[in-house]
């Protein structure tokens, strides 16, 4: 499971690049979300293992949404999920082109600044 830190594997390619900082050209994605996309009907253990991540992924940014004193932190993280996912299969489709991931980026912002 998750640290302090973040959750686990929160490095470029997973959830630690969600809304860091960026160079021009990303990994491809997020390693979970490929997974998922490639393996669709995933045996249940995978797919356990798939739930478990992005659920440990929300509740990391709902605690940093609770921390930052925002009036629904279940919200704010469901909605900075969402821009995260996106974000990584348009860059995905885009050949790790960082532009998608500065938009999500300033999307999230707009979004915490939204719910204060």
């Amino acid at each position: 499971m998750g640290t302090d830190a973040g959750p686990r594997f929160a490095t470029p390619g997973g959830a630690g690049c969600y809304f860091g900082t960026f160079g021009p050209r990303l990994p491809l994605g997020c390693p979970y979300l490929n997974t998922a996309a490639e393996l669709r009907d995933a045996p249940d253990v995978i797919r356990h293992e798939l739930v478990d991540f992005s659920n440990e992924v929300e509740a990391y940014l709902e605690e940093l949404a609770r921390r930052a004193g925002l009036p629904s932190p279940e919200s704010a993280a469901l909605e900075l999920r969402l821009i995260a996912v996106g974000s990584f299969a348009v860059m995905t489709v885009y050949g790790g082109d960082a532009a998608p991931a500065m938009k999500a980026r300033q999307a999230a912002a707009a979004i915490i600044d939204a719910a204060r």
